[in-house]
């Protein structure tokens, strides 16, 4: 091998080596937003003078809809491309955490956390993507995701010991700059280190943005109702409401899911 030859393998093999840092670094941090004002919760609750059924919403505003719109995000992947979906979950994740810093009141902050878990649920599956066209090799993509789990096991670890020393010596509202940062570095890598992938039109998934609405939002919903049952009885419309609309939401998905589904079955067999 030539010197010009073991030179673009070197440049290689350090593009992908700060890829997949770029990567992992984003990874952690998604996982690493979960548990981000576990910690500062009783400062939050004073501040905005909050019942213990609002500081629970506030702590799950996050969890919901990123576990509900995983698997959307991946269809989104798959069909636009990982580095793009990976752009565009960035943007959301970032901004929102920007704008939760600022909250100036209890319902922007459970928004942002929300909105938070939106670009979250865009950019792991795209992040995954990405891995894939990074590391092609079966051999390499395993040791790969070998790290990936480990990272993801110790950004939920750090999200409990970073919000709690920062909650002795700074206001909580500085917890995320942390995701706020590493979003700004996500994007500044994107384009320069990133693989954009093949892309199969051929192959590209068929969405279901319906099937992905009611899901999250009847989840969500339910979710809701139940946390609320903390402050509220069981009967009272704070609970009945959001609880009911939830279940009905729910029985529509399956009824969708269902049917499409079926249409889906008889296409086939003609």
């Amino acid at each position: 091998m030539d010197k010009t030859a073991q030179d673009l393998l070197i440049s290689s093999r350090s593009r992908e080596r700060a890829a997949f840092g770029a990567l992992i670094i984003v990874q952690a941090t998604l996982i690493f937003t979960i548990a981000l004002i576990t910690v500062p919760l009783p400062q939050i609750g004073r501040e905005f003078d909050l019942t213990s059924a609002e500081l629970l919403l506030a702590l799950a505003a996050y969890g919901l809809p990123f576990s509900g719109l995983l698997l959307f995000g991946g269809r989104l992947a798959d069909r636009y491309g990982g580095r793009h979906m990976f752009t565009v979950g960035l943007l959301i994740f970032g901004l929102a955490s920007a704008i939760a810093s600022l909250s100036p009141s209890f319902e922007v902050l459970v928004a942002m956390r929300f909105a938070q878990g939106v670009g979250g649920a865009l950019t792991a599956p795209a992040a995954m993507a990405v891995l894939r066209s990074l590391f092609p090799e079966p051999a390499a993509f395993g040791r790969a995701m070998a790290t990936w789990g480990g990272v993801s096991v110790l950004g939920a670890v750090m999200g409990f010991v970073v919000s709690g020393i920062a909650t002795n010596w700074i206001s909580w509202r500085w917890m995320f700059a942390v995701p706020l940062i590493v979003a700004l570095i996500g994007l500044t890598s994107a384009r320069s280190l990133l693989p954009a992938g093949a892309s199969d039109r051929a192959a590209r998934p068929a969405l279901d943005p319906l099937g992905a609405i009611l899901a999250t939002v009847g989840i969500s919903l339910t979710s809701l109702a139940l946390i609320f049952t903390g402050d509220h009885a069981w009967s009272s419309n704070t609970v009945r409401f959001p609880l009911g609309l939830g279940l009905i939401l729910l029985a529509i998905f399956v009824v969708v899911l269902s049917v499409t589904c079926a249409i889906r079955s008889c296409r086939r067999d003609s």
